[in-house]
């Protein structure tokens, strides 16, 4: 059996918390408990044992030291046929402790475009988990919005608008 007991299912996480359920087989060979940023692609794996666990802790969930954002977990249990079974669990990481990020930028160009300043900068964030265009944790300057679905998209819309007086563009909801 493969399961995420606690937190539920979209539970809102603000500081360190044990993941518990069950991971067993008939032909138990391991588990392992992994996360990914919701959007991601790569697992990271936090838990990994060759003991079955009936009903009790699975990994720890550490939001202290992950971006705030929703995150997927997942439960793999492997059997001796080579069979795999899972359970995925979303979490929305939120709040302000965050404990020793490490986090640092390089600015790789700076030039005048017809007058507007340019930069090109690539940073370094720990708590990034996504795989950027540098690898784990390293964004480029020009992706420094990042937006997240964690509800289902209603009847309304987006309708991007400039306002010709100021330049500013805005997002209104339709």
């Amino acid at each position: 059996m493969t399961e995420i007991a606690s937190p539920a299912d979209n539970a809102v996480v603000t500081a360190p918390v044990a993941i518990t359920g069950t991971a067993t087989d008939a032909n138990f060979l391991r588990y392992e408990v992994a996360i990914r940023p919701a959007g991601g692609s790569s697992f990271k794996v936090i838990a990994e044992s060759a003991f079955p666990i009936a009903g009790g802790v699975l990994a720890a969930f550490d939001p202290t030291v992950l971006a705030n954002g929703t995150y997927i977990v997942r439960l793999s249990v492997l059997d001796l046929g080579g069979n795999v079974t899972t359970d995925e669990a979303t979490y929305v990481v939120d709040g302000g402790i965050k404990i020793g990020p490490f986090s640092v930028t390089f600015i790789d160009l700076s030039v005048l475009l017809a007058g507007i300043p340019i930069e090109i900068s690539r940073t370094y964030d720990s708590r990034e988990l996504s795989p950027g265009e540098f690898g784990f944790g390293w964004t480029l300057g020009v992706r420094t919005l990042d937006l997240q679905i964690n509800r289902r998209v209603a009847t309304w819309g987006w309708r991007i608008r400039q306002s010709p007086a100021s330049g500013s563009v805005g997002l209104p909801l339709e």
